[in-house]
């Protein structure tokens, strides 16, 4: 089974600035806090577009403007067939070593857990 990062998830939405009349509404309504306020422009913004949860459009349905939008069906459909896609293996390189354990080897060492041996 493929896993799929939600970084690379083309689900996010987009705001025409022309559009938006800042009534805050995306950002109350947004249970992932997409948005957050950008005091430069006076406008809400995608801040954190990971966060979005693909199929997600409440942003969309609350925003009485129409200035969001978000990816069209086709679009994130052929953008999820390209992202599994199998990956070519010989280019992968695992860096995780596992950590090295105290060896079982000692058995008559005090507190040690295993057979214990007779003398």
């Amino acid at each position: 089974m493929a896993i799929l990062r939600k970084s690379k998830l083309p689900w996010f939405p987009a705001i025409d600035p022309d559009a938006c009349r800042a009534d805050l509404r995306c950002m109350s309504f947004c249970p992932q806090e997409v948005f957050v306020w950008n005091r430069e422009t006076g406008r809400p913004t995608v801040a954190h577009p990971q966060r979005c949860l693909p199929g997600c459009q409440i942003c969309v349905d609350v925003c009485q403007t129409g200035a969001l939008t978000l990816p069209e069906r086709d679009e994130f459909q052929s953008a999820m067939e390209r992202l599994r896609q199998p990956v070519d293996k010989r280019h992968l390189y695992i860096a995780y070593r596992r950590p090295e354990t105290p060896s079982a080897a000692a058995p008559n060492r005090p507190g040690a857990r295993g057979k214990e041996t007779s003398n």
